[in-house]
């Protein structure tokens, strides 16, 4: 069973929260000395997309998305966000990717990519670039990362918000079922529909390795899905 949307959009709230407490106020002397130019806010988005954008006029907006959240608290779903990968390859949180951790983690990569962007080292081609993992290990060693998901575990808990993961009900077992089948028996020239953060994707399935598919989208383009994607055989 999924997160209802409307608990999504209170924990991306309090993300938003969260972010303007405890990491930019702490900094907001500092950033404005650095960088007079900039205007900072966070804000909760409809879908999927969860990102910091860079304005021409100086604005730094990072959005947190519902569905996102949505996502973070499904075990399948959460898996393909790199938010997740992380904790797995650096460790951060002992690895541990609940949903309480994968916010919390969230919450410090798009406020990396701010400080990311103050500091002129966020460029076209290069945004997961050596000195953002810096930045964003910097954030983690300074006991940010804690500090935040305590904070976000106390509030989510007095609001009785979960903060464990949504096991899947029998219908949704069934349709994971039924994916992962229609998965295995892809070929070459399969016609497929999937799901994206913000829209769906219709293409051919040109190549099929061992742990993903390549898949020619219509009207140009590449894309690559695992078994836990969300898509149909047209």
């Amino acid at each position: 069973m999924s997160l209802p949307l409307a608990e999504a959009g209170a924990l991306a709230e309090l993300l938003c929260e969260l972010t303007d407490e405890l990491l930019y106020a702490p900094r907001a002397a500092s950033l404005a000395r650095e960088a007079p130019w900039h205007r900072y806010r966070a804000r909760v988005g409809s879908g999927r997309q969860t990102c910091l954008r860079h304005y021409p006029d100086g604005r730094l907006e990072i959005t947190y998305g519902r569905r996102m959240v949505q996502d973070k608290y499904d075990p399948e779903h959460s898996r393909v966000w790199a938010t997740s990968r992380e904790l797995s390859r650096f460790g951060w949180f002992g690895g541990s990717v609940s949903p309480a951790h994968t916010l919390a983690h969230t919450a410090l990569h798009e406020f990396a990519h701010l400080l990311q962007a103050v500091r002129g080292e966020r460029r076209a081609g290069s945004v997961h670039n050596t000195a953002f993992y810096r930045t964003l290990g910097e954030l983690h060693e300074a006991g940010d990362g804690e500090r935040l998901y305590r904070r976000l575990a106390e509030r989510a808990g007095a609001t009785g918000l979960p903060l464990g993961f949504r096991e899947p009900g029998d219908e949704e077992q069934a349709r994971r079922s039924a994916r992962q089948q229609a998965y295995a028996a892809l070929a070459v020239g399969d016609r497929v529909r999937l799901r994206g953060r913000d829209r769906d994707y219709t293409g051919t399935v040109r190549r099929i390795n061992r742990r993903t598919v390549s898949c020619d989208l219509d009207g140009g383009g590449r894309l690559r899905f695992s078994e836990h994607a969300d898509f149909e055989r047209l």
